[in-house]
């Protein structure tokens, strides 16, 4: 009934009596195709210029406007019921539930239900039925009478397949051709404003609204229809031609199977599949392959059968294949397993030089477990030890790092297929290897650290035997009353050297002091020899000047006192001593008289030469000069120099042979030991000879500058 809407003509003709519905009968406008409509919107003009609003209209347009807002649940107007199948019109659905409200609750329900397939709501009674099956047809009841009179049934179906609105369609046509007749004869007055009047121009629209959702809907499904329809169509298509394909590779092994029948039996033999299996797939059957090919089949292949026998020729050769395949992998394992064994052997081979490897950091760890108690060792204990372990340590080092390079080695060009089995089993040998330049370098860090206490323990111990030596060289020249050049000879002779020989005589032979009637224990000769060693600058021996340093004997003033022309005290002064200042000593100490306990000696100040007399101690034991074993202190920095005068053609070629090494710095705080005393030479600088206490460099210092500015303190 589109047409009626869409393809009168007379629509044009008709729509000035939308303007003026009173000054045409409504009897000229039934009497065209698209009366239904005018009838229907003027049906509505005229209502809505009556005024008011009852409650079927209010009712009416919540339907209207559930339709609007829904694009899946399509309503089939008013005065329509749902039923299940088109052709028994009583059949109705099995329905949910029953759900009381208006049209907005039941949309609601309905679309959070998914298996709800459609909803009948009765406007009268303000209640709804939600089905579950679809409702494939609908019947019209508004010219009917149902339970409460009025027809109020209205359907709501959501959109199904293209067969399915076609019958909805069709019911819709029918009812619109039958309110058409009903116009005609009995509504010739005009539409009546009651919703539920058999002339009622609502019922028309509605009508005419549900017809159009529902030729959209049924256009959308028959379009999705048609598409799969179009793509079964081609799914046969490929289909046909896959088949057609087939056939004809099929055919063409029936060739073959003509061919090789060549008894013409329409049966293939034995004979004949071992020349097709040969000729057509290069493989020789054996008997027992084809006795059993041929038991499935019974006496021979026939043609029906052939594509079974190719299928049982192909898997006889993939047989064969697994057998070559299987032949060539247990020959490969076997290989994997000899090369397995080959490397096994080698990882035992590293174990083994592991083992010794680690015996020799044990072995060094040992005797490198003395030196945690080096406090209680000498230095001729330590010296030894530390230089054998340094050079275990040095060759131990090497024969780690070759025995690393061995490891790397043997990993390297390893069968990529045993690679990752190889480095699992190597893995607790280098696990083990890591931990060996740790336990050297701890070896190593010991040795470092013991060698800085041998210097400081050498160093200790020299001094010691130094003092020693000195007292043995004063008791020796107090018994005997020698001069210091006297006792210098008696050291070295007559020599300008003192050689080892005679240095270690003269101590075995001078006079030693006895302490409670027991001779003061000399040190050993090893002891001598080593201090010799530490004092000679040379290998001819200890310098007479060195050794005259030695001999000398020089005291600090510690408080200020004079130095007097005589021994008495009251003897004229000479100058003052000021402390700090260095004095040698030319006498014995000796007391000033039996009366007074003032302990006086003979001097001469290292500052200006000058000789006197000096008070050692007072009468109340008070001391204003003590020993003094000659050790300064760098106050700013100097360098050490090869020759006493700088400017000296000595001093020039001493300085050509250094070339472009730096002269040796003495930093400040640095400490150094007197080897020749301070004196003063031609350019005003007061210098002396030392020996650094940081390295053992030897030579000669700047004590105090011409200017005055003093480089070096008496400690």
């Amino acid at each position: 009934m589109r047409s009626i809407a869409m393809e009168s003509g007379e629509m044009e003709d008709a729509a000035p009596l939308i303007q003026e519905p009173a000054a045409k009968s409504t009897k000229a406008l039934l009497a065209t195709t698209g009366g239904i409509v005018l009838m229907a919107i003027m049906g509505i003009s005229l209502w809505q210029a009556g005024g008011g609003m009852t409650p079927e209209k209010v009712a009416i347009n919540d339907a209207q406007e559930l339709v609007e807002k829904n694009d899946v649940l399509l309503s089939m107007g008013l005065g329509t019921a749902c039923r299940e199948d088109p052709s028994d019109q009583k059949i109705m659905p099995e329905h949910a539930n029953v759900i009381h409200g208006n049209m907005g609750d039941c949309e609601k329900k309905c679309n959070d239900m998914p298996k709800c397939r459609a909803m009948e709501y009765r406007t009268s009674e303000k209640r709804c039925e939600l089905w579950f099956t679809p409702a494939r047809h609908h019947v019209t009841v508004f010219e009917d009478k149902t339970v409460t009179g009025r027809p109020d049934f209205h359907c709501f179906v959501k959109s199904g397949r293209c067969e399915t609105m076609k019958a909805h369609k069709k019911v819709l046509e029918d009812a619109m051709d039958s309110l058409l007749t009903h116009i005609k004869s009995n509504c010739m007055q005009g539409p009546s404003h009651n919703v539920f009047d058999k002339c009622s121009s609502t019922y028309a629209q509605g009508l005419l609204d549900a017809n159009s959702r529902v030729c959209k809907a049924m256009q959308t499904a028959c379009e999705g229809e048609s598409d799969t329809l179009i793509r079964d169509g081609s799914t046969n298509k490929e289909k046909l031609l896959k088949k057609a394909e087939a056939k004809k590779k099929m055919d063409v092994q029936l060739q073959k199977f003509k061919r090789y029948d060549a008894d013409k039996d329409e049966m293939l033999n034995k004979k004949e599949i071992g020349q097709f299996a040969k000729k057509e797939y290069s493989i020789t059957l054996t008997d027992q392959q084809l006795t059993r090919i041929l038991k499935a089949f019974g006496t021979g292949v026939k043609k029906a059968d052939f594509h079974r026998l190719i299928v049982q020729i192909g898997i006889a050769r993939e047989m064969q294949k697994d057998a070559a395949r299987k032949k060539k992998r247990e020959a490969h394992e076997k290989e994997i397993e000899a090369l397995k064994e080959e490397l096994q052997e080698k990882v035992k081979e590293a174990d083994g030089k592991y083992i010794a490897v680690e015996e020799k950091v044990k072995a060094l760890e040992d005797d490198a477990k003395p030196l945690l108690n080096s406090k209680t060792m000498s230095s001729t204990e330590m010296q030894p030890l530390l230089e054998k372990l340094e050079e275990q340590a040095t060759t131990l080092k090497e024969e780690i790092s070759s025995f690393k390079s061995e490891i790397a080695e043997m990993k390297e060009g390893v069968d990529s297929e045993v690679a990752p089995w190889f480095t699992q089993q190597c893995r607790p040998t280098d696990g083990k290897t890591l931990m060996l330049d740790p336990r050297l370098t701890r070896v190593t860090a010991q040795v470092t650290r013991s060698k800085g206490e041998l210097k400081m323990k050498i160093s200790i111990e020299l001094q010691s035997l130094e003092k020693q030596m000195l007292a043995m060289l004063r008791y020796h020249q107090k018994a005997k009353e020698l001069s210091a050049e006297d006792l210098y000879s008696a050291v070295a002779g007559k020599k300008d050297v003192v050689e080892k020989k005679a240095f270690l005589n003269f101590f075995k032979k001078c006079e030693k002091e006895k302490k409670e009637d027991e001779e003061v224990k000399a040190p050993s000769a090893e002891d001598l020899t080593r201090l010799f060693e530490h004092l000679a600058c040379s290998s001819a021996g200890i310098s007479k000047e060195r050794m005259m340093g030695l001999i000398r004997v020089f005291k600090k003033v510690i408080k200020e006192t004079v130095l007097t022309e005589e021994k008495g005290i009251k003897s004229s002064t000479k100058r003052r001593l000021e402390v700090a200042e260095i004095i040698e000593v030319l006498s014995q100490e000796s007391q000033v008289d039996e009366e007074v306990e003032v302990m006086r000696v003979q001097c001469r100040a290292i500052k200006d030469d000058v000789e006197g007399w000096a008070t050692v101690s007072g009468d109340g034991g008070s001391k204003f000069l003590v020993d003094y074993a000659g050790v300064y202190k760098v106050v700013k920095e100097t360098i050490m120099t090869e020759t006493f005068e700088i400017d000296s053609a000595e001093a020039k070629e001493a300085a050509k042979q250094l070339k472009d090494r730096e002269p040796r710095k003495l930093r400040v705080g640095e400490l150094v030991d007197v080897w020749v005393w301070p004196k003063k030479e031609s350019s005003g600088l007061v210098r002396l000879k030392c020996k650094s206490r940081l390295d053992g460099a030897i030579g000669w210092v700047t004590q105090i500058g011409n200017a005055g500015t003093v480089f070096l303190e008496v400690v």
